[in-house]
């Protein structure tokens, strides 16, 4: 054994550590990603048949064939951050489009006269849930955040 494959293993292991006790993944990419720590561990330990299977494949070295496919993982991975970034900042642009005719609707209710603002909270809190909160504006000088519905007023139709 070279001095360089027990450094090799230790990485490969650390990172396989790393990613199983901070990653809460699917059991699929769980099984893909032990896998790939134990044929990197078998790559380390046995480098003849990365260079053979190198050979036949028709590229020079082992090591040659491990950087050609370390740089098609990563290509790989950068594309699944990509879709993933994309994901994110269209739910990002969902929930600020939610937020913004949340705010409009309460800028809205306050303009309002009390008892209008009454009923057009109490019909709009029974159609709009936002998560766990209902946007309620009370009678009275002052607005505030409830999460039951207020009473129907006698005033409303």
């Amino acid at each position: 054994m070279t001095p360089i494959q027990p450094i090799l293993i230790l990485g490969i292991l650390s990172a396989s550590v790393i990613y199983f006790r901070r990653k809460r993944s699917p059991l699929f990419d769980r099984i893909i990603v032990l896998a790939f720590m134990l044929i990197g561990i078998l790559m380390v330990l046995f480098p003849t048949i990365t260079t053979a299977v190198a050979h036949t494949l028709g590229v020079g070295r082992g090591v040659d064939l491990v950087i050609y496919l370390g740089l098609l993982v990563i290509a790989f991975f950068l594309a699944l951050l990509y879709s993933e970034m994309r994901t994110f900042q269209h739910r990002l642009t969902v929930l600020s489009r939610e937020f913004s005719l949340i705010a409009a609707d309460r800028h809205a209710d306050e303009t309002k006269t009390p008892n209008e603002a009454s009923c057009v909270i109490h019909h709009s809190s029974t159609e709009k849930k936002y998560g766990n909160d209902v946007l309620i504006m009370e009678t009275g000088p002052s607005s505030r955040r409830s999460a039951t519905p207020p009473d129907k007023p006698d005033s409303c139709e």
